[in-house]
């Protein structure tokens, strides 16, 4: 139980195989929200994210080097979320996501947005195999960074971008609801934005 505890503190939890959480995690149970504190989650195996995380303007950090992480269906909200599957080669599922400043995602296989992702500073998705947005919207104050390597990105909901760079990618669909502005882009296919 963390209720009390300082300010800026961290909880981590380190786990050799799976990391479940079904349980919510703020005020009065493992964090509470208006004392700044951060969650990491380090495993070796799936992160499951089944019940929100409220950390407020606390950091949300995890590490997986084994199948997935998935938040399809809940909610959490953070200062900056960094969520990084690159050394298992595994997909990252994103439910809805509420991010104060930045959001990194860094997945060895495919990365799809399937909620309401609202991120108040730059996005970084960088993926070993496809960038989808297969069930959400993605909107993002400063600039958002697309790394897919050889692989499409598709981001076909009704977003809304700021800038957009794309380092690398083959065909690229982006839709945005509002302007959008292209930044510098590497693109080895086909291009479409509107």
């Amino acid at each position: 139980d963390f209720d009390g505890a300082d300010a800026g503190a961290t909880l981590q939890l380190i786990a050799g195989t799976d990391i479940t959480i079904n349980g919510t995690i703020s005020d009065q149970d493992v964090v509470a929200s208006t004392e700044n504190i951060s969650l990491i989650l380090d495993a070796g195996g799936n992160i499951n994210v089944n019940k929100a995380v409220n950390l407020g303007t606390g950091d949300f950090s995890t590490t997986s080097t084994a199948d997935t992480f998935d938040s399809k269906g809940i909610t959490i909200t953070a200062n900056d979320v960094t969520i990084d599957t690159s050394g298992g080669g595994t997909t990252v599922i994103l439910g809805n996501l509420a991010v104060g400043n930045n959001l990194n995602v860094n997945a060895g296989s495919t990365i799809d947005s399937n909620g309401t992702v609202t991120v108040g500073g730059a996005l970084s998705f960088t993926s070993g195999a496809a960038i989808t947005d297969s069930g959400g919207t993605i909107t993002v104050t400063n600039t958002s960074t697309f790394v897919a390597g050889a692989k499409d990105i598709t981001l076909d909901n009704a977003n809304d971008f700021s800038t957009v760079v794309i380092t690398s990618g083959n065909n690229v669909s982006i839709v945005d609801a509002t302007a959008i502005v292209l930044g510098a882009s590497n693109v080895s296919g086909t291009l479409g934005v509107s």
